[in-house]
């Protein structure tokens, strides 16, 4: 049960990296809200260990999977991002945040996040949770990488293998740890301006034998922005991301958390934006910790 929840979650994260080119813009409010509303609805479920309110909201063609498969009791979610993959706005993926207990050499952590990605599709003007059937002899779309997981089969049947086939050792297959190591970021931290404009740029490097494709999720901060060189990298090259910052008043900012989920790993690295404080604060003798990354100020101011 567990591998095929393995192989439902890589299925999602594939999904993810296809069809970039085909995601539109943001959806009406109504179609918006009301596809948030059942998202709502569903993982709250899973937070309130009340599954079969979770059946309200999951497609009828999905509901033995939906029965056969693991269901965590979350602590808590939150909505990350929705890609609508149409013009109508009849299919969504969605991509949700929950903690996760994390065991380390140093010890438990208890609040690490996650990422979780699901489809939803409008039935009846309705929104639902649904998977794509696994086919074995299909096996599992990739978008650029072709079938991952694909049998060999006659007449529609997988025809079960007495063994691995010449160089498919396991013992060489990449481990779910090395994964993170193949796309690396420069810099964890930076920090910005808080009454100037300026901006900064995070450089990404690929090992990854293949293409990665990478999609920032942005907070919400007026003022605040994020452009990728290119959203897609080669295997041994990289691309930079420039965060920019032009502050709608001089004020201190929290700090910020600009996520970037590579796909079709699935990892997410997180760069974490600080702001200096104005230069009033400063005269008022408030200190701020300095930060290596290099800042560079608007050269009209």
């Amino acid at each position: 049960m567990r591998y095929f929840v393995c192989l439902l979650a890589l299925s999602c994260s594939a999904l993810f990296a296809q069809g970039n080119a085909t995601i539109f813009q943001t959806a009406p409010p109504n179609v918006d809200a009301a596809l948030r509303a059942r998202v709502t609805l569903f993982y709250q479920s899973h937070v309130d260990g009340k599954f079969r309110q979770a059946m309200q909201v999951v497609a009828e063609d999905s509901q033995e999977t939906f029965f056969a498969a693991d269901k965590p009791k979350y602590k808590s979610f939150k909505i990350a991002n929705i890609h609508y993959e149409d013009a109508a706005f009849t299919k969504a993926r969605v991509l949700v945040e929950v903690p996760w207990e994390l065991l380390t050499p140093l010890g438990r952590i208890d609040s690490v996040p996650r990422p979780m990605a699901s489809l939803w599709k409008l039935e009846n003007n309705e929104w639902f949770w649904y998977v794509v059937p696994y086919d074995p002899c299909q096996g599992i779309e990739a978008g650029r990488f072709g079938h991952m997981h694909r049998k060999d089969c006659v007449d529609g049947k997988p025809v079960e293998m007495s063994s691995a086939p010449s160089g498919l050792n396991p013992n060489d297959w990449v481990k779910p740890e090395q994964l993170r190591e193949m796309v690396r970021a420069s810099d964890k931290q930076v920090m910005l301006s808080s009454h100037v404009p300026t901006s900064v740029n995070v450089r990404f490097d690929s090992r990854f034998p293949g293409e990665i494709t990478l999609q920032p999720v942005v907070p919400d901060l007026p003022g605040l922005s994020v452009k990728l060189l290119s959203d897609k990298i080669e295997s041994g090259k990289s691309t930079s991301m420039m965060i920019a910052y032009n502050p709608p008043s001089p004020q201190k900012n929290p700090d910020q958390v600009i996520k970037v989920i590579a796909q079709p790993t699935g990892q997410v690295y997180e760069v974490v934006v600080t702001f200096d404080l104005p230069p009033a604060d400063l005269a008022s003798g408030i200190k701020t910790k300095p930060s290596g990354k290099e800042v560079h100020k608007n050269p009209e101011q």
